[in-house]
């Protein structure tokens, strides 16, 4: 039987959440996946999460009661987002737990087609699927006069391109006060993950990786360094191949337009006042979809705070998966990151980032910047 972890806080719409929780694990569990319709991607993305389903519901309803659980009233007065939402699984939990409104935003336009089959095919239907990025969800709402309240997230935040500018522009979304949890595996603080992670950024940056079957259309397989290369030459032919070599080292992290602004640049004699700012993080270069990255802590915060947020770190809670010897081991680490959910980020396999806008600091702008584009360049 499946249910929520120990040391969560306790709220009104619990026990809902809670019978919410067991009715879509037995359901989702049940399902033929093959059987929705969905896309090959859409197929494998639900089989993977099948094989894991208890802790990705535990994962959704421990971010729901961090989120909701932090705005007063009932959760059938709030207007949730899932963001990044992939097939949208925390968005049927968030309507089986009885949520007033559910939206669901993900880049990926096949991924929405996925998520608005699998919610009517379980009777839990978005009210609204958005595609496209956090400008595309803002002018959305706007549109549709939707008032987001909440936003939960899960391994989203480390694929984000410009995700200062994202964070920036969160306060133009919803109504305030607006809650937010922000969970990523990318757990930078974990020493054990981190050199995994690092060793995945070397691998697809300098070798690239087989695609998988069901793998998105749209993700890059080969070396990203020698992807960038060939956009970079592209858009600056009459560079010499040292200098070709050397802009690609110096370009990473940077995809589309800022990859041709930086070749235009070089080619025009001017400095590139850009250098990446980790080690090993990597993104496409066609995309601009991070692989993994670890982002500072520190940093995460400030950017936050500099939008208006009340924010802090902690961290994430294992899954009850594996064999009687895991399980142990995982309870007794899920101890300490809830006896000390700051201090043992270090421990946990994901932190969560937990933010509030009061509703005094906000000042939702009547309109958004007229160009939007996500940029990682500094100003020339």
């Amino acid at each position: 039987m499946i249910s929520l972890p120990p040391g969560l806080p306790d709220h009104p719409d619990r026990t809902r959440l809670e019978q919410a929780l067991a009715d879509l694990h037995r359901d989702l569990s049940r399902l033929d996946a093959g059987s929705m319709g969905l896309s090959a991607y859409g197929e494998r993305y639900l089989r993977d999460h099948q094989g894991i389903l208890a802790y990705s519901l535990q994962t959704a309803a421990t971010l729901l009661l961090w989120t909701l659980g932090a705005r007063p009233g009932s959760w059938s007065t709030a207007t949730l987002v899932d963001y990044g939402a992939g097939l949208g699984l925390q968005g049927l939990l968030a309507r089986a737990a009885g949520v007033g409104k559910v939206v669901l935003c993900d880049l990926f336009a096949e991924s929405c087609d996925n998520a608005s089959r699998l919610g009517r095919g379980l009777g839990l239907e978005a009210d609204a699927i958005i595609p496209g990025d956090l400008p595309d969800l803002v002018r959305a709402c706007r549109a549709r006069q939707l008032d987001p309240d909440a936003i939960i997230s899960y391994d989203v935040l480390e694929h984000i391109y410009d995700l200062p500018g994202h964070i920036a522009l969160l306060p133009s979304l919803g109504r305030a006060p607006l809650h937010l949890a922000y969970a990523s595996s990318a757990n930078a603080a974990n020493p054990r993950l981190r050199s995994r992670l690092m060793a995945g950024h070397r691998r697809i940056e300098l070798q690239g990786v087989p695609p998988r079957p069901g793998s998105r259309p749209d993700d890059s397989h080969s070396a990203f360094l020698a992807l960038r290369r060939d956009l970079l030459a592209r858009h600056a032919p009459g560079l010499a191949a040292e200098d070709l070599d050397r802009l690609a080292e110096m370009t990473r992290g940077l995809a589309g337009e800022d990859l041709a602004t930086a070749a235009r640049m070089r080619a025009a004699g001017h400095d590139l006042h850009y250098r990446p700012d980790h080690p090993t993080n990597t993104c496409d270069p066609a995309t601009g979809n991070w692989h993994e990255c670890l982002v500072s802590h520190p940093n995460l915060l400030r950017w936050f705070e500099q939008a208006g947020f009340q924010a802090s770190i902690r961290g994430g809670y294992y899954g009850a998966i594996g064999g009687w010897g895991p399980r142990t081991v995982k309870r007794i680490l899920n101890t300490a990151i809830r006896l000390a959910p700051r201090r043992s980020v270090a421990l946990a396999p994901c932190f969560v980032v937990q933010a509030s806008l009061p509703a005094a600091d906000h000042r939702r702008p009547s309109a958004l910047p007229v160009h939007d584009r996500a940029t990682r360049l500094p100003p020339s």
